[in-house]
This record gives structure tokens, sequence and C-alpha cells, in this order.
């Protein structure tokens, strides 16, 4: 975030973020397995009434203070389906990896259908047009293109082999990348923005990110291997999707909000696997 908002010449790599995302998305879909059973869970409907109903309607009436691109990000992160990195912090707190795939794989493929439906929705008020047709077809893009690939890698053992080898580790270095590029595409916003609003904004958003595991926790009901799931599958989100769909469609100062609660959730992610492996 430092680098990206000294080196504003970073903005100019903004028209690389789809391609970003694209190989990101990829890279992730290399380790994930899709199976019938993982779209057939009750739980997962969890998922839509905590981050499709009741977080945008709380987010409506609390964030008024906050201009309109703000509460546009704010909802674009909130709706965003789950990471593709959450199985991998569901199986560092020993939970239910099969649960936390179902969440994955039908929320991500939902999303060019959820993202503009529910911006319509939420945000027929504002004073921003929102490019629902343009949403739709660039989350679409973004999900199946790589989708697609990865299934036809994983057709040939050798070559599958090589890009997890080989390709996925470059995911970290792209993250960074996404960020940077991110923070100073926004820079001018954030510099007419206070040091206080923003500190307000990004408590705002650990706020909303608290709520979502917490949730998740005491869903779970006392049940140790949904406790170890559930707040992951709920709170853990694709960011990077975020803040294309931010980018790509609204303003790079949309996407601050993603970029906030990249360091959110993950605050929560080590929170979550440092009790549970504490209590085995």
């Amino acid at each position: 975030m430092l680098v990206g908002y000294f080196v504003p010449q970073f903005a100019s790599l903004k028209p690389l973020l789809p391609y970003i995302l694209t190989l990101m998305l990829y890279n992730s879909l290399l380790d994930i397995s899709i199976r019938p059973k993982h779209f057939f869970q009750k739980k997962i409907l969890f998922f839509p009434l905590l981050n499709w109903i009741l977080l945008p309607i709380f987010i409506l009436f609390t964030s008024k203070s906050f201009p309109p691109y703000y509460q546009i990000g704010l909802l674009v992160t909130i709706i965003t389906p789950t990471a593709l990195g959450s199985p991998v912090i569901t199986k560092l707190t020993n939970g239910k990896i099969e649960l936390s795939m179902s969440f994955l794989l039908i929320f991500n493929i939902l999303a060019p259908i959820s993202y503009p439906i529910l911006l319509w929705i939420y945000l027929s008020g504002v004073e921003m047009n929102i490019p629902i047709l343009a949403i739709l077809s660039r989350t679409a893009k973004i999900i199946f293109i790589p989708l697609i690939a990865s299934l036809l890698t994983k057709k040939n053992k050798n070559l599958h082999k090589f890009m997890k080898e080989k390709v996925s580790p470059i995911n970290l270095f792209l993250v960074i990348l996404l960020v940077m590029i991110v923070i100073s595409s926004a820079r001018l916003q954030i510099e007419a923005d206070t040091p206080i609003n923003l500190l307000v904004l990004f408590g705002y958003i650990l706020l909303l990110c608290f709520i979502l595991y917490i949730t998740g926790y005491l869903l779970a009901r006392k049940d140790p291997s949904l406790q170890r799931t559930l707040p992951i599958a709920l709170g853990h989100k694709n960011t990077g999707l975020a803040i294309l769909v931010c980018v790509a469609n609204f303003s790079a100062a949309t996407a601050l909000p993603a970029v906030f609660y990249i360091i959110s959730h993950h605050i929560m992610n080590a929170i979550f696997i440092q009790k549970f492996r504490q209590s085995d």
C-alpha cells in the first residue's frame, strides 16, 4: 500500500488488472477439486442471508457519512464471494474442507449474476450509474475463463504439475502488485480525504469483518468442526475480484474498502488459526 501511494507510476498498469486477476484465479483453481457433492449442503444458505441481505442493509443505514464511492465499495466487498484461498485457511484451523469448498465454488460461480442484481437492488437510490450488463459480462469472463482453463489443464498431468510448481507460486507477487496498482490509481482521492476519515473507514470495515467471523462462529452452535469452518467461509472474501469489479466499473477509490478488507480478514484469519491451534 505504501509503495503504491508513493510510486504513482503504478497507476499506468491499471489496464493489466483483469489479466492479473484472471491469472490469480487460474492459479488458485488448479488446487481446487470440483465435485457435485460440494453443491448440496444446507449450511451454504448462511452466506446469502448474511452477505446478500443483512449486512448490505446494515451498510445502507450506517454508512451514510461516507462518500458514495466508498458506500459502493463497501457493498461490493460484502457481497463478494468466498476467497479461493479459504480452504487453505480452513485446513490450518482443522475445519471442514468440503464445506469450505461448497461456499467457494457456488458463490464464485454465481458472482456474475449476484453482483449486478444485488448492486442494482441496493444502489438504485445512489446518484451514480450502475453498469449492470458490464458488471455481468466482465465478472463472467473473469470467473469462467480461468475456471475452464484450469479444468483443461488438469486433464494433462504433466502440464498440471508444471503450472502448480512453476506458475502458481507467483500469486503472492500478483496480490502485492494488485494492491499497489489500486492504491496508486486512487492516490488523488486518498490525498483529498483526511487521515481520520480513512482510519474511520478502516475501523468500519474491520467491524464488518468481525461481525461475519463472529456470526459464523455463533452459527456453528458449539460444533467444533463448524466453528473452524463457517467463520472463514463467511468472512474470508475474494478481495481480488471485488477490487476488479470496483476499478473496472466505478473508480479506483471505490476499491479502497476492498483493499482495507484484505488487512481485516487476514487479521481475523490469524486470530482464528491461533485460537484453534492452541485448543488442539
